[in-house]
């Protein structure tokens, strides 16, 4: 059963991840060490990682045991690991304490394709989570039924991930950037903003902190000739001003919302 679950979830182009409960001590021993018994269990029923719930790192006997069954794992602890634990920590999960200037990841600094999925299952409001996950380039996990209390998503919040999600898996490709520049300069004040660079395109992720609408100057940017400009999240051109041998590029942010700049060089 458990098998055809993760099968039907292939089909429709999700991955699985099963949870490994290190306190669980009063199960049936297979006989052989546990990141042993779970690699080849994995591999069994085709799921794609796991998750180690209240880990800080899932050990790296995992790691080993993963790959030797020819099933490699995605690994994810529930808190970032020691710097030196990213070489086998694929991922992160991490609730956040938020602040007006959004979070960096570490993970995702040292390693552009590290995974971490943002959640605060208590909090009433998603916006931090979801502004901080579109900041960094990372996941967010939607989590309403807490251990059978629930705490539903608003309105606002699930248009808001619908929106985001779109985003992320469409520009999937810059959310990897080596080159990634996090709290890039704005213009205006309670706007952050990351910059994805790639050989020849170049994305912006905005997000607008403040309790208000944000229009107008949003970025100052080096003049380069054939170069255009796009409103992602709006889906139009932009027109930028010139300024010297820059160009200022504008665009409207709702308040506590989401923006996104494309540039890309035509021709190239």
């Amino acid at each position: 059963g458990v098998e055809q679950m993760i099968a039907d979830f292939h089909r429709r182009g999700v991955r699985v991840l099963l949870p490994v409960i290190m306190w669980d001590q009063g199960t049936r021993r297979e006989g052989k060490p546990d990141w042993v018994a779970v690699a080849q269990l994995m591999a069994q029923v085709g799921a794609d990682g796991i998750n180690g719930d209240t880990l800080s790192g899932v050990p790296r006997v995992f790691r080993t045991a993963s790959d030797d069954t020819g099933h490699p794992l995605a690994l994810q602890p529930e808190i970032a690991p020691p710097d030196e634990g990213l070489m086998w920590n694929n991922m992160t999960w991490s609730e956040l304490n938020a602040s007006f200037t959004p979070f960096v990841s570490r993970m995702k600094w040292l390693e552009p394709r590290h995974m971490l999925n943002i959640s605060d299952r208590w909090n009433h409001d998603k916006t931090d989570d979801l502004q901080s996950a579109w900041f960094n380039g990372v996941g967010y996990e939607a989590w309403e039924n807490i251990w059978s209390i629930w705490n539903g998503i608003t309105p606002r919040d699930a248009e808001a991930i619908r929106r985001v999600a779109t985003m992320e898996r469409a520009l999937a490709r810059f959310l990897v950037s080596k080159d990634w520049e996090p709290l890039t300069p704005t213009l205006q004040l309670g706007v952050f903003a990351s910059k994805w660079p790639s050989p020849t395109e170049t994305l912006w992720t905005l997000v607008n902190r403040n309790e208000y609408d944000i229009k107008g100057r949003q970025l100052r940017l080096r003049f380069e000739r054939g170069t255009r400009y796009y409103d992602i999240y709006h889906g139009k051109e932009l027109q930028p001003d010139r300024e010297g041998d820059d160009v200022v590029v504008g665009l409207d942010i709702e308040r506590r919302a989401f923006g996104a700049v494309l540039s890309t060089q035509i021709g190239r």
